[in-house]
């Protein structure tokens, strides 16, 4: 079961970093003075998320939960 929810943060993790990067490409490449000043902001969370995804995972894959139940 641990490995199941580490594949799957680990797949959340990558599939997020993936849309952060494709976001700021499109950004980069079409914004211009409409462009949200919030996006700074959006880029960071997103990639705080993917962050955080990726560590769950590898928690998942490392820690032994037996004691746990």
């Amino acid at each position: 079961m641990r490995y199941l929810l580490g594949s799957l943060f680990l797949l959340l993790g990558t599939w997020q970093f993936w849309v952060t990067k494709r976001s700021y490409t499109q950004v980069k490449e079409h914004g211009d003075k409409d462009t949200s000043s919030f996006i700074l902001g959006s880029f960071v969370t997103s990639l705080v998320m993917a962050f955080t995804f990726i560590i769950i995972a590898i928690i998942c894959f490392t820690m032994d939960f037996s004691a746990f139940y």
